[in-house]
């Protein structure tokens, strides 16, 4: 586990190169601790009336303060590992972490090849408790032992 220094999911801000207010309502952890927000605009759009689109920024695009960051134990460890998820039987290598609005986090899997469209294969989210079968990928330092957090793990 690393413990990692975040913005707080549910923090209210301001996107500086749009200038749009809007809320954080996920977070990505990428290997080595590198991290993306989910930006999600406040609003409807008028032709839809369906919510403005969220989309992917970096901290520094966000009108934010010190009071909106918390320390967070992450299992990036887990990262660049083949986990099998109980549930669905998908396998996939761990590229993220992902932590929603609520707090859950998610693992996110990528499968290994390409679909019949040719396509790589679509990445799924899972719980961490629901994975089985961790091996180190390829070129990936080994995990500790121990158990998986109590929340949940991560979102496309």
């Amino acid at each position: 586990m690393a413990k990692i220094r975040l913005l707080t999911t549910g923090t209210k801000c301001t996107d500086s190169p749009t200038g749009m207010k809007g809320t954080i309502t996920h977070i990505e952890i990428l290997k080595e601790g590198v991290t993306e927000y989910l930006f999600r605009p406040e609003g409807l759009n008028p032709e839809t009336s369906l919510p403005l689109e969220s989309f992917p920024v970096e901290v520094w695009r966000l009108n934010v303060t010190d009071s909106d960051f918390e320390e967070r134990e992450i299992p990036i460890e887990d990262i660049g590992k083949v986990f099998k998820d109980k549930v669905t039987t998908y396998v996939g290598t761990v590229v993220a972490t992902v932590i929603h609005l609520n707090g859950c986090l998610h693992y996110v899997l990528q499968a290994q090849g390409i679909n019949k469209s040719k396509n790589r294969i679509q990445k799924i989210e899972v719980d961490p408790r629901s994975c089985e079968g961790a091996k180190v990928a390829p070129g990936a330092p080994p995990s500790p032992e121990g158990e998986y957090p109590q929340d949940s793990f991560g979102s496309e």
